[in-house]
């Protein structure tokens, strides 16, 4: 039975919420290596000093199909050479992410990028961005991912957005799996054709009795789900691939049909650019000890006014008997372009503090150590938006009051957490 998830957040029942990523973190494939060439007297190259720091902090984003610019060829980032030390040495790359000194998540040392790391970018751009010896590379790790996976499944046909309007747009496509028995799912993966013009790619199961069409091309939608469509898994700018931590794993009934639920947005110089995407499912044969489930926080009842610099607003609640023991492994925080901060929290445990939040860093934080809410436990959410004209993503002009949506010109105050219950 897939547990019901329908308290503790205002507005609509959550079936019709759109529920983005919070599974999918973007975690880099291994550890900072540490680099002593800064003090050694020599001057670091590329393929041996550098290279390996943008490897782990940085490539997740620069690839060829990432978010940002890609750091694919040697000679372009040596050119970028003075920029990146400065951005960095800046504290503006790697874009913010939540705080591990609120609570310590699973790769938190990878979105930062340490003093002596910063010193290592430094003196490489100082003394002119040598390249080095190629043979001298040291292996990163690269974008992480975990292919070859065991199931597939993508959009039927590309689709070409229209995002000439407002910026946005919405498409579903039905995703049939044949599974005659139920699957449990340990690790998923977005496969993103186009990054630059996807907001969101969600997926939902479908209950057995709702028609879907089936049409090769899919069908207009909107983002909050239909009712009968439960959300199960989603993706938002900055997120990557994800694995369950063992001992858990989220199911999928028998002969699962899965909608994806694609948002699209852009600016003008994007229209005409199309879009080819969908998911990597890593599966175990066995039923898990614990089954991974999706639990919702959050307000849709707020209004931002304009010109506000620091608006805030949030939820406080109080765990009831009822709901059980809810044993916290991960926390989504999800905002749009005006968020400026977010934090939470339950009794006395901080679990999430993103100050600064960035839009384009979407970071589900996987905790090194679960937080276990009780009964009678408090808890509280805070979501701060800057309205002002002065906002980095401001886009009214002038600003306007702005309240709930879906639309990425809108705001949303979301926490998606994630665990198991007793």
């Amino acid at each position: 039975m897939r547990p019901a998830v329908t308290r503790c957040y205002g507005g609509r029942p959550p079936e019709t919420v759109m529920l983005l990523t919070v599974l999918l973190a973007c975690p880099p494939a291994a550890d900072p290596p540490v680099d002593d060439s800064a003090s050694s007297g020599v001057a670091p190259t590329y393929y041996a000093d550098v290279k390996p720091i943008l490897d782990v902090s940085c490539v997740r984003c620069h690839d060829d199909k990432g978010i940002a610019t890609s750091f694919a060829d040697p000679a372009f980032v040596q050119a970028l050479a003075p920029t990146i030390a400065a951005r960095t040495a800046a504290g503006e790359m790697p874009p913010a992410a939540p705080d591990p000194a609120c609570r310590d998540y699973e790769r938190s040392a990878t979105m930062v990028v340490t003093d002596a790391q910063k010193a290592v970018l430094a003196e490489w751009a100082d003394a002119g961005a040598p390249l080095g010896d190629p043979a001298d590379a040291v292996d990163g790790g690269g974008v992480p991912t975990l292919a070859p996976f065991d199931i597939e499944r993508f959009q039927q046909v590309a689709y070409t957005p229209d995002i000439g309007g407002d910026g946005n747009d919405y498409r579903c496509y039905l995703l049939e799996l044949g599974n005659e028995d139920p699957l449990w799912v340990s690790g998923v993966e977005p496969i993103i054709g186009n990054p630059k013009i996807v907001h969101h790619l969600v997926l939902y199961q479908v209950d057995d009795d709702v028609e879907v069409s089936s049409a090769p091309e899919g069908f207009e939608c909107g983002g909050l789900g239909e009712s009968g469509w439960d959300f199960w898994v989603g993706w938002a700018p900055g997120g990557g691939p994800f694995s369950l931590p063992e001992g858990t794993a989220m199911r999928l009934d028998s002969n699962a049909r899965l909608v994806l639920n694609m948002h699209y947005f852009g600016e003008a110089e994007r229209l005409g650019e199309s879009d080819l995407s969908g998911y990597g499912f890593v599966t175990q044969a066995d039923k898990p000890e614990h089954a991974a489930v999706v639990y919702p926080l959050g307000t849709e009842r707020f209004t931002i006014p304009a010109g506000e610099e620091a608006h805030e607003e949030g939820m406080s609640f109080t765990w009831r008997q009822d709901y059980g023991t809810f044993h916290v492994q991960g926390v989504f925080p999800h905002m749009h372009l005006l968020g400026s901060a977010f934090t939470m929290s339950a009794g006395d445990d901080c679990m999430v503090d993103a100050t600064p939040w960035d839009f384009h860093n979407q970071l589900t934080s996987m905790f090194t150590q679960e937080v276990v809410i009780d009964a009678g436990d408090q808890g509280d959410l805070t979501c701060t938006w800057d309205n002002s004209a002065a906002s980095p993503y401001q886009y009214n002009d002038p600003p306007e009051d702005v309240k709930f949506g879906e639309e990425s010109n809108a705001e949303m105050c979301y926490a998606f957490t994630y665990g198991w219950f007793e």
